[in-house]
């Protein structure tokens, strides 16, 4: 049987080209095995492939089917001709701002009671983190409600990794066991409280809540401990495509014990993951400002480290500036009255304390400035002059 050497595609992907022998295959896969082995990735499945000269051969493997990332190009922009657009693409499976991104349970010192973290990702900007909290519901059997809250005055920025830990004999057995992977928690929250409440012994649901209400969890709360202790002495960790991967019991068991990621025999997933990359087309780079010219599609194009690619667009609108007319240059003798008025907008505001279409008596030889203002909030100005 010959043997497929490229067992890895993205779920959108539905034939490649693999090498055997010198020669390439051509192998397709049919849209209802795509979605089997989309739900069932690395399990056996038997392809045919063919070299275009009607010759096959069957050939088994283990497919990875990558799961395609989520792309978010944000909401469509309406702005005025020459105003600046900043358009930054993102990965959004969640709409909540706050969701569980991993629970650990790692391996420590016997009796320690260190190793015990959930670790929190910010899907956008958090003003108050205060109003978000979570519990370990132990051995499951229904919720505890809110055990533990984030610190009035925190808060979080978009993509933040935050992780909460227990301090048990080490105060630094987390930043020791990541060693150069601790910076990639942009945050990270310890207190007496969070020792009372991270008791995990690898088998407990948690919940997340938002004002009390829960708005994410690992497992059931309602229901039993967790069969099979899938994280003790290991972690769990969400994938980009919201399902979660379990190191299993004590994966992070070594010989001789090291306590660090890189020694384990299952490293925390956040350690090894690329980050999604964003492109866009027009031109435009991620996260940085330009000046559209007319109203356009943008598309962004979000790639992962399995390389494999998600889309999205947004519509920027530019709207043309209001043509705004302050009226002839006027001539008035000392004393006399005048009134200004523009057009060519919605509203419009003078300099030099006048109001529009009101009379009033200028003192000197004065150029008046007006802004008009239409519809869509754009603005453009004119002069004149009273001699």
């Amino acid at each position: 049987m010959m043997p497929l050497y490229v067992l890895e595609i993205c779920s959108n992907i539905y034939s490649y080209e693999c090498y055997s022998n010198s020669m390439v295959w051509s192998v397709q896969w049919n849209r209802e095995l795509a979605k089997l082995q989309q739900e069932h990735s690395c399990r056996n499945y038997t392809v045919v492939v063919t070299d275009g000269t009607c010759s096959s051969a069957a050939a088994t493997g283990n497919l990875t089917v990558n799961a395609l990332p989520t792309v978010d190009a944000g909401a469509d922009q309406a702005v005025c001709s020459g105003d600046t657009v900043t358009l930054t693409g993102k990965s959004t499976l969640f709409s909540n701002a706050l969701s569980i991104k991993g629970i650990m349970d790692l391996n420590a010192p016997s009796s320690s009671n260190d190793g015990k973290a959930i670790h929190l990702v910010a899907n956008e900007d958090i003003a108050d983190l205060s109003i978000y909290g979570f519990n370990n519901s132990n051995n499951g059997g229904g919720s505890d409600g809110v055990e533990w809250s984030f610190p009035i005055g925190s808060s979080a920025s978009a993509g933040d990794d935050i992780l909460v830990y227990r301090i048990g004999t080490d105060p630094n057995f987390f930043s020791n066991y990541f060693g150069s992977c601790w910076s990639n928690f942009e945050q990270t929250f310890n207190d007496a409280t969070a020792n009372s409440v991270l008791t995990m012994n690898g088998d407990d649901p948690m919940e997340l809540f938002l004002n009390g209400v829960v708005i994410d969890n690992y497992g059931d709360v309602n229901a039993s401990a967790m069969p099979g202790d899938p994280y003790e002495d290991s972690w769990a960790y969400r994938n980009a495509d919201g399902t979660w991967t379990e190191g299993g019991e004590d994966c992070d068991v070594e010989s001789p014990d090291q306590y660090t990621v890189t020694s384990s025999g299952c490293p925390y997933p956040l350690c090894s993951e690329v980050p999604i990359t964003f492109t866009w087309n027009n031109s435009v780079t991620n996260e940085s400002s330009f000046i559209p010219t007319a109203t356009t599609t943008y598309t962004v194009t979000g790639t992962d480290g399995n390389g494999c690619t998600g889309t999205d667009q947004v519509d920027v609108t530019v709207n043309t500036l209001p043509t705004v007319s302050a009226g002839a240059d006027q001539a008035v003798c000392d004393g006399g009255a005048v009134t200004l008025s523009g057009s060519g907008a919605s509203t419009y505001a003078w300099d030099n304390v006048v109001t529009d279409g009101a009379t009033f008596t200028p003192t000197a030889t004065t150029t008046y400035t007006v802004t008009g203002t239409d519809g869509n909030g754009c603005s453009n100005t004119d002069q004149v002059m009273l001699l």
